[in-house]
């Protein structure tokens, strides 16, 4: 399950165990960080160093 979307895609990248899907991955990539998503973005991209700090 995508970290980000939360949805279930078999296509993405895993960073530190979590994984990304495709989509969330260049929406993430795309995203200046002037735009009304990036600080969404940050926050669920912290929870890989929380869950990896947590293990």
């Amino acid at each position: 399950m995508c970290l980000v979307c939360e949805e279930t895609d078999q296509e993405g990248i895993i960073i530190l165990g979590s994984f990304i899907c495709s989509d969330c991955e260049k929406r993430i990539v795309e995203t200046s960080v002037d735009h009304e998503d990036y600080y969404g973005y940050l926050s669920k991209l912290k929870k890989i160093w929380a869950l990896a700090l947590s293990n």
